[in-house]
């Protein structure tokens, strides 16, 4: 495969799913002010414009509903989203447990555009 054929199918997947995106917008996901509850919905959205915010967060005290909106938001966005339900007794220990979901991806995502530019 040719470099651009390959840059191109790489920018394409990305349109789509909108990792890279994703990742920008967990950069400050440590920083900014999100709040947890016991029981947190994380919503990844797919294919979402650049600089609109891809990940929308969802407490809630008890964990039915937290599961009944899980259900909801699974219907609603089908194959839009990526929703997870977190359960911690504290942000902290949410941040622990999850820690992939709010570990800064600044490295990777540079060295994947620099590699994609490159190409």
């Amino acid at each position: 495969m040719r470099n651009s054929a390959l840059r191109n199918e790489f920018q394409d997947a990305d349109r789509r799913l909108g990792l890279l995106n994703t990742f920008d917008n967990l950069r400050g996901a440590s920083s900014r002010g999100l709040k947890f509850r016991r029981n947190t919905l994380l919503i990844f959205k797919f294919d979402v414009p650049e600089g609109e915010d891809s990940l929308e967060l969802r407490a809630y005290e008890n964990v039915n509903r937290a599961i009944e909106v899980y259900d909801e938001l699974e219907r609603r966005f089908g194959k839009e989203a990526d929703i997870v339900l977190v359960r911690g007794e504290s942000e902290e220990n949410i941040r622990d447990a999850f820690r992939n979901y709010f570990s800064d991806a600044r490295a990777f995502v540079d060295l994947v555009r620099e590699g994609v530019a490159n190409l």
